[in-house]
């Protein structure tokens, strides 16, 4: 990386702007594969600071995966965007880093990423689009290479998918027994409930069922042996007369 300053602002301060890559962890997580943005970065070094001088990321350029064509800017941007004007202007030609970078490819070696980088091939991504005519820069092997970069691509994309339908079911389950314990809970309420209503209607008709009447033997047969002794003394008065 150039540490030399490139620009100077009115007040005396110098520029130093450089290009890098920064992962997208959304984006490495969601395709299962390292991802990484373009990101530019400004650092302002003020007459005489010595120590270590603000540093701002400017502008990010999301990944074409993020589906979000319109780079993210900072108010910094604005600010010196007089510099970083003449900063794009210099490397215009130069290809973009977006997506996966070549080191953080298994398959590839230090030195065939260096070889690529010369090429101005930064990433699998940038490999795996390679048309036919520049094919020549990769070297006799391009095409093999190529074709290497776009199974490495459609890997990490099934494996991302099967990732992510994984997750998908484990989420499901975990529903379902949620909702399962939900039911379970409900059905046992409903039974205590039922319970409860059944001890309650049999107090009910206990208390509202008349109770029959209980018969005084005793007094009735009074009554009729006083009923007989009556008849008995009339009889016998009736033949004295």
């Amino acid at each position: 990386m150039d540490m030399t300053p490139q620009y100077k602002t009115p007040d005396g301060s110098a520029i130093r702007i450089w290009a890098d890559a920064a992962k997208n962890n959304f984006l490495s997580e969601k395709l299962g594969r390292p991802v990484y943005d373009d990101v530019i970065y400004l650092e302002v070094i003020a007459p005489g600071s010595g120590g270590s001088c603000p540093v701002f990321e400017v502008e990010r350029t999301f990944a074409k995966e993020m589906q979000h064509p319109e780079p993210l800017r900072s108010p910094q941007y604005e600010q010196y965007q007089g510099q970083i004007d003449a900063w794009k202007q210099r490397i215009e030609n130069d290809a973009s880093m977006a997506g996966t970078p070549l080191k953080e490819w298994p398959e590839i070696s230090r030195s065939m990423a260096a070889s690529l980088t010369e090429a101005r091939i930064f990433t699998v991504d940038a490999l795996a689009a390679l048309p036919d005519s520049r094919l020549v820069v990769v070297g006799p092997d391009g095409r093999t290479w190529r074709e290497k970069a776009q199974a490495f691509l459609a890997s990490a994309q099934d494996s991302s998918y099967a990732t992510s339908v994984a997750a998908e079911l484990a989420e499901a389950r975990d529903q379902i027994a949620a909702q399962n314990e939900q039911v379970k809970a409900l059905s046992e309420q409903i039974e205590q409930l039922m319970k409860e209503r059944t001890g309650v209607a049999a107090v009910l008709e206990a208390a509202t069922t008349e109770e029959p009447p209980v018969l005084d033997i005793a007094s009735n047969e009074v009554q009729a042996a006083a009923a007989k002794a009556s008849k008995g003394k009339a009889d016998s008065l009736q033949s004295i007369i």
